[in-house]
């Protein structure tokens, strides 16, 4: 049993270095992207922002702070709770509107 426990401790040790070692890469990559802008205000799509959002509503304030660096972890959270607030949540609005008024037709 013993023997399962390290190659166990081994296995995860492991996985914890992968993950940390591609945080460090995308964080960089951020910040070399960000750089690159100049200064100029990135624009997102709606659904570029519902994305970070459920991904950053996810995270936390706490967790955003350290990874976030293209915006502010409040603009994030904002966007989660702006999606949300206003009922655009589901599959019905990944659905174009002309679609759906196809659907209820039927």
């Amino acid at each position: 049993m013993a023997l399962f426990q390290w190659f166990l401790v081994a296995v995860c040790a492991w996985l914890h270095r992968e993950q940390t070692d591609l945080i460090a890469f995308l964080r960089e990559e951020n910040r070399v992207l960000k750089s690159r802008l100049g200064g100029r205000r990135l624009r997102f799509e709606d659904d570029e922002r519902r994305r970070l959002g459920e991904l950053g509503h996810r995270l936390g304030r706490r967790l955003l702070a350290q990874v976030a660096t293209l915006v502010t972890p409040e603009t994030i959270l904002r966007w989660h709770r702006g999606w949300h607030a206003s009922g655009r949540t589901g599959l019905a609005t990944a659905v174009p509107l002309a679609c759906r008024h196809t659907f209820v037709r039927w």
